[in-house]
């Protein structure tokens, strides 16, 4: 019983949160866009987002940022010049490639590039 509870606990760590090289595997992480225009084939690139697994956050050309997420729930972000934490998002839900961000000012959907 204690080595199925030793398992369970290293899974449920491993499950979201990051390794020992500080990368992480929420199933947001990748590159996301508004589908202004009806998709993301006809958006303009500087609406995307992108999580990646290294931390960095880039939104559009603007860079400096990083985020982390202990649930893949709420999404911390903060700027890489001064380590504060700058936003806050909240994941919504993410099925097949739509996700809705809640980003503090109404929920916003974004479809996988």
């Amino acid at each position: 019983m204690k080595n199925i509870l030793i398992i369970l606990l290293a899974i449920s760590l491993t499950n979201c949160g990051g390794d020992d090289d500080g990368v992480q595997n929420c199933d947001f992480i990748g590159t996301w866009c508004l589908p202004v225009l009806g998709s993301c084939e006809d958006s303009p690139t500087v609406a995307d987002i992108e999580f990646r697994a290294n931390g960095e956050f880039l939104e559009g050309i603007l860079a400096g940022r990083t985020w982390e997420s202990s649930d893949c729930m709420t999404i911390e972000l903060f700027s890489s010049l001064t380590d504060q934490k700058i936003e806050e998002y909240t994941l919504i839900s993410l099925v097949d490639d739509v996700m809705v961000l809640d980003r503090g000012f109404g929920n916003t959907t974004y479809n996988r590039r």
